[in-house]
């Protein structure tokens, strides 16, 4: 790895492990090489989750979902296609942030309108932010992968380092009350050897991202118009992501309270232009990020927890990690 690639990768490193974050790439005239580069850094899996390289059309379709009509309208190397790429590369990992690059390296393929040194490149990240630039590099084959990927890594450290500054790493979740709070704690205790902090432990019901404030403002008021009625949650089997360490705790039966207010809130949050993820909504409280092993498969002791009310939360990076602080609740409608 060059010195030059070595800082930027350590810049973006340092980013989003702070912020608890993960990237994903997705290739295709580099071959994997900005994923080369990321994972050249001991300690990477912290924040590098997966990299898609995607050569052909059959495999970005295949893979990243990128559509027939884009390519045949547009041809692999168009900002159509790599911003499908990007999203592609969202949906299929666990990262909130992706990039994804394709082009003419050379010293064939090249055409009038697409000279060889013709790059796309796509940036994603949280709230549905993305952007796309096209670049026109000089030099031979390696020449032009080499700066495609330099320009890959510095519009990706670029946004991280702008929405540092200028943003507030927002959710919103199902806030548990103190004794709720007392009965996952112990249940983390019981389940678990590293648990989360007690208040730290909460159900995401939407993950917003790097809001700035006005979308702030914007989501505030679309989510108060929401209008719902309390519902008992039990939390009542473990599960989780060992591959990335998490160890939480769901339910059997999920009340259809539950997922209907995620659909609400998602379906009120696209008038302020919030594109939501259309992964599968699974409710559940972490319990714990560093459990190398699967759940085990036995029955716990089931923690009741009356759901009155849904809360706005910042997520703050601190020497220990992160930390959470409540913004603002949303009493529901009671029952009966």
């Amino acid at each position: 790895m060059t010195d030059d690639f070595s800082k930027k990768t350590g810049a973006i490193a340092e980013q989003l492990s702070r912020r608890g974050q993960r990237l994903a790439t997705a290739e295709s005239c580099t071959g994997g090489w900005v994923a080369k580069v990321c994972t050249d850094r001991a300690g990477s899996s912290a924040w590098f989750d997966s990299g898609f390289v995607t050569y052909n059309n059959a495999a970005k379709q295949d893979l990243l979902n990128v559509s027939a009509n884009t390519l045949d309208r547009y041809g692999a190397v168009s900002a159509p296609t790599v911003q499908e790429m990007a999203a592609g590369a969202l949906a299929h990992s666990h990262a909130e942030w992706a990039l994804a690059i394709s082009g003419i390296a050379g010293p064939g393929g090249g055409s009038p309108e697409k000279p060889v040194g013709t790059v796309w490149l796509a940036w994603a990240g949280p709230g549905g932010w993305q952007q796309v630039r096209q670049f026109q590099f000089e030099g031979d084959r390696d020449a032009v992968r080499r700066q495609a990927v330099d320009a890959a890594l510095d519009g990706l450290l670029e946004q991280l380092i702008a929405t540092e500054k200028t943003a507030r790493r927002l959710f919103l979740a199902l806030w548990p009350s103190a004794p709720v709070q007392a009965q996952l704690a112990a249940a983390a205790a019981r389940w678990t050897h590293h648990p989360v902090p007690i208040g730290n432990m909460h159900m995401t019901l939407v993950f917003l991202g790097d809001c700035t404030e006005s979308q702030i403002q914007c989501y505030v008021e679309a989510v108060s118009s929401i209008q719902c009625e309390s519902f008992e949650l039990q939390l009542d089997c473990l599960g989780g992501l060992p591959r990335r360490g998490i160890r939480w705790l769901g339910c059997k039966r999920v009340p259809e309270a539950l997922p209907a207010l995620v659909r609400d809130l998602k379906m009120v949050l696209r008038s302020c232009g919030f594109e939501t993820d259309e992964r599968a909504f699974v409710p559940h409280v972490t319990l714990s990020r560093k459990e190398r092993k699967q759940a085990p498969e036995t029955d716990i002791e089931p923690v009741s927890w009356p759901v009155t009310d849904f809360a706005l939360v910042e997520s703050k990076p601190c020497a220990d990690g992160v930390q959470y602080a409540v913004l603002q609740h949303w009493e529901m409608q009671k029952t009966g």
